[in-house]
């Protein structure tokens, strides 16, 4: 039995008349069909239904889908596959959540035109009623695939549940289930006969159809205002992009309002599937030219637009697809000219970054650029932009500018390593020279020589003259010191008035002597400086490699001892290093001597001195320094053993029980006075270099129960320098157990001032030398303000040693300085002293 298809019933009791004009109406819509399109015949009965009410209904026979030939069906279906094409572009080009998203909506959109263009080639109802039904496949996939495009394009997806899912699968679901099914079909869509002059069929809808069109045009919209708000939030380079992606996206829904409000000329034809056209083409320009879905541009306008750094995103060709306006001004052009082009191309010195490390990960190198101003420096960063199924995406290419630091580690490096005063060489590039020329003297077994000069009494100078006359006075020795010495001779600024000269390869001491005499006899000459003349006269110590010493420590040690001697002599001359002053060594043999068995024997005490804060005093800490009370010498001072100590394999063991014995009383102050007292302990140079330094420390810790935080442990800038990296990985260690850690001796002319941000330090001990020399020298003052600003900017607290009085303290002050420690607060206390100190003063964590 052939199926009915029913084109229109009603019923009622006044039903009969109306069924009546409708079937008239069907039977010559379907008598003129064949006038429309000639190909086909279409068989149909009508059939009188007995009922209580009359029903009547038209009947047609189910015949084979036929066509004829519409040239607007043939467009359509050239439009549906090309966009269709672009949907499988779009997927192809960028494999992320949202593409695949966006190219289930851009299929959907094709089936749909598709269906479209072969209901308008139907030749029978039958035909046209059935693709109109199938074109509903991709219209009710349209609308959900292009709500969750939008979500994941502006970085929503969390709201991408399950749930979500499900409520909008229910329309779409429902609506193909009643198109489905012939009771229900007419509640969604049905044809009526064709209107006089009606060349194309219209379809009618039902009641649930509306409800479908809300549910869709809700999706559309809300969507698309989704994006338009995100879009407002951009930046002007998105601004471009968004417009195109927003054009695209109310094209199609202009074209489908027009046809369903039935607006002219788009009341009998739908023109949504030329939109689709359009818009599939705008995407894929834009994609083409912006890169629209390599990355989601959220918050880029508060990341990436303000930053200072210089940003470019790459895809995977390594063309740029974004970048801000700090990059814009590196390459000297703007995002309309550079997005798109290859960044080598525009950044030539990058291109060799890129061919090396582009696929091999991350990547990092520093730059020079010029461009029309003189040259800048950057630090370049590579970073690998992987999808979210791991595979490569494209780079990041962040440029920093470092040109100011680079002008700052220039004037760092020679801030660290030559004097300010005077342009010469100070103490740590005098000892790397010292050790290179004994390297050659070694292999080439020839001599050399060091002389260490000192003017003689020019503390008076400073004092009744001032430091200005001073500092002229010392500019002018320098000059005639180094007029003395020849071109491959080093001769370095100490500090104060204290010079030092190395003479590589002298042929004999009398060599040296010669060159001592004449760096006497220099400063015969009156100087000149200020308004008259001033005559000064210098002493200089003598010692030679290889008789006076073997390395350098030994011979600055025996040139300074030898320098005292003539002043101890008279001034005003020279002295050579001679085997008598090696009864020293003798002295300290003796010493080492005593010192073992020295803490059995109950000798040795841990005291005290307090560093505080320079403006209101409170205390920040209590330093640890060992004293020896000999049985016969009486109290000694650490310089007096602890160079003997150093040298000996007894230093571990005391370096050992000071820390115990300053965790164990700091724990104790604790207990007493009910606030946290932080003890400070030097570590020597061969317990800073000792492998199970950590384990030791962590023991003791542990031991003792002393909070880590309580424990500065301090090291001196001398041993930090001596080997850098290895310094850094211990410093570190230590780090991590919580204890804080600090620079000794800081700012004496080392590297380290350079190299600071380098250490993991929390605080810095500015040397005492340095601190004595501000009543001396102004242009010392300036060298220790630069130093104590470095600090502060890194985030250091600055201790100034040896701060003995008032004058010292006010200077400190103004320079910056935080805190201080000397005199001026307490000399050196033993326990019970120190307990008293404590009991008399607050704690201050600086």
């Amino acid at each position: 039995m052939p199926s009915r298809l029913c084109v229109r019933a009603q019923r009622g009791r006044s039903g009969g008349a109306r069924v009546g004009r409708r079937t008239g109406k069907a039977a010559k819509f379907l008598h003129d069909f064949p006038t429309l399109w000639p190909t086909v015949t279409l068989a149909y009965r009508s059939v009188d239904t007995d009922g209580p009410e009359g029903a009547r209904a038209l009947e047609v026979e189910r015949q084979p889908m036929r066509w004829y030939w519409s040239p607007a069906g043939a467009l359509i279906a050239v439009a549906s596959a090309l966009f269709c094409a672009f949907g499988w572009y779009v997927w192809r080009r960028s494999r992320t959540p949202a593409s695949l998203s966006l190219t289930i909506a851009m299929l959907a959109a094709g089936w749909w035109s598709l269906a479209y263009s072969l209901e308008l080639s139907g030749a029978d109802l039958q035909t046209i009623q059935f693709w109109g039904d199938a074109k509903y496949v991709g219209i009710v996939l349209l609308a959900p695939s292009w709500a969750i495009f939008t979500l994941q394009y502006t970085d929503r997806q969390r709201m991408i549940t399950p749930w979500l899912l499900a409520g909008l699968a229910v329309m779409p679901v429902l609506t193909l289930a009643l198109l489905a099914n012939s009771t229900t079909h007419d509640l969604i869509r049905f044809y009526l006969p064709l209107d006089p002059g009606q060349e194309l069929p219209s379809a009618h809808v039902g009641p649930l159809f509306w409800v479908h069109l809300v549910y869709s045009y809700a999706l559309l919209v809300g969507g698309t205002i989704l994006l338009a708000l995100t879009f407002l939030r951009l930046s002007r380079f998105y601004r471009s992009q968004s417009i195109v992606l927003l054009l695209a996206a109310t094209l199609p829904l202009a074209g489908n309002l027009l046809y369903n409000l039935r607006v002219d000329p788009f009341k009998h034809f739908d023109p949504t599937p030329f939109a689709f056209l359009v818009c599939g083409g705008v995407l894929i320009w834009g994609l083409l030219r912006f890169g629209m879905l390599e990355l989601v541009p959220i918050a880029r306008d508060t990341i990436i637009e303000r930053m200072s750094d210089s940003v470019i995103v790459l895809d995977v060709h390594r063309r740029i697809v974004d970048l801000n306006p700090a990059a814009e001004h590196l390459l000297g052009c703007g995002a309309a000219t550079a997005v798109g082009r290859p960044a080598g191309h525009l950044l030539p010195r990058c291109a060799d970054l890129l061919n090396r490390h582009g696929s091999m990960g991350d990547a990092q190198t520093e730059l020079r650029v010029t461009r029309s101003g003189p040259p800048r420096d950057y630090d370049v960063a590579l970073t690998t932009i992987n999808d979210p199924h791991g595979r490569p995406a494209g780079h990041l290419l962040v440029l920093r500018d470092v040109t100011e630091r680079k002008l700052s580690e220039q004037r760092l490096s020679r801030l660290a390593h030559y004097d300010t005063l005077t342009g010469m060489p100070n103490r740590q590039l005098f000892s790397d020279r010292l050790e290179e020329a004994l390297s050659r003297a070694r292999r080439r077994l020839r001599p050399l020589a060091l002389l260490f000069c000192d003017v003689d009494r020019f503390k008076r100078v400073n004092d009744t003259l001032g430091h200005d006359i001073g500092d002229q006075a010392l500019c002018q020795i320098a000059g005639r010191l180094k007029d003395v010495l020849r071109e491959e001779d080093t001769i370095a600024r100490l500090g104060g008035d204290e010079f030092v000269i190395l003479l590589p390869e002298v042929e004999r001491s009398a060599d040296a002597e010669l060159v001592a005499h004449l760096l006497v006899q220099a400063l015969n000459v009156p100087l000149r400086v200020g308004q008259g003349n001033l005559y000064l006269t210098m002493s200089v110590g003598v010692c030679l490699y290889p008789q006076d010493g073997l390395d350098g420590a030994t011979l600055m040690r025996h040139a300074d001892a030898t320098m005292y001697r003539a002043k101890d002599h008279g001034r005003n001359r020279y002295e050579l290093h001679s085997p008598e002053s090696d009864e020293r060594l003798l002295e300290e043999l003796q010493l080492e001597q005593d010192l073992r068995g020295a803490r059995q024997r109950g000798e040795l005490e841990v005291w005290y001195q307090p560093a505080a804060c320079l403006d209101t005093r409170a205390l920040i800490g209590m330093e640890g320094l060992v004293r020896w009370r000999h049985p016969q010498r009486g109290l000694l001072m650490p310089a007096q053993f602890l160079p003997v100590v150093e040298e000996s394999d007894l230093i571990q063991e005391l370096d050992r029980w000071v820390l115990r014995e300053a965790c164990r009383q700091a724990l104790h102050w604790q207990a007493q006075e009910r606030q946290s007292v932080p003890v400070m302990v030097n570590l020597s140079a061969r317990q800073f270099q000792d492998p199970g330094l950590r384990e030791e420390v962590a023991r003791t810790l542990w031991e003792t129960g002393l909070t880590p935080a309580n424990l500065i442990l301090e090291v001196a800038e001398t041993v930090i320098m001596r080997t850098p990296e290895a310094s850094r990985q211990r410093l570190g260690e230590l780090k991590r157990l919580g204890v804080r850690l600090a620079a000794d001796d800081f700012g004496a002319g080392t590297a380290l001032l350079a190299r600071l941000r380098e250490f993991p330090l929390d605080l810095v001990k500015i040397a005492r030398s340095l601190v004595l020399s501000l009543e001396r020298h102004d242009r010392d003052g300036a060298h220790l303000g630069g130093m104590i600003q470095i600090g502060r900017d890194l985030g250091v607290t600055v201790v100034a040693k040896g701060v003995d009085n008032g004058a010292q303290c006010a200077v400190l002050k103004r320079l910056g300085c935080e805190a201080g420690q000397g005199f001026l607060f307490a000399k050196p206390l033993p326990l019970s002293a120190a307990g008293r100190y404590l009991a008399s003063t607050k704690p201050s964590r600086v």
